[in-house]
């Protein structure tokens, strides 16, 4: 690998990776993932039987997700207590 090239993520090099392989590199369960494609929020492409995520669609992604398309106001013991 060229030395400017030495940093950079291999996942980037190749243009996607295995759908479950980047769920789990973010930390998201498998149902999540499935939960996440049905409502739209992203796409994959089916190689061969298996999902495939391309670095075009984590790249949407991520846009939306800095954004704030995907927050939500906290709940639980994280919630802000209720102004008196």
């Amino acid at each position: 690998m060229p030395p400017y090239n030495r940093y950079v993520d291999i996942d980037v090099q190749i243009g996607g990776m295995e759908f479950l392989y980047w769920l789990a590199k973010i930390g998201k369960s498998r149902a999540t993932g499935y939960r996440w494609r049905a409502e739209g929020r992203l796409h994959t492409v089916n190689i061969d039987g298996k999902l495939f995520i391309t670095q075009h669609e984590i790249d949407r992604f991520w846009t939306r997700a800095k954004a704030g398309e995907f927050s939500k106001q906290p709940h639980g013991a994280c919630a802000p207590e209720p102004a008196a």
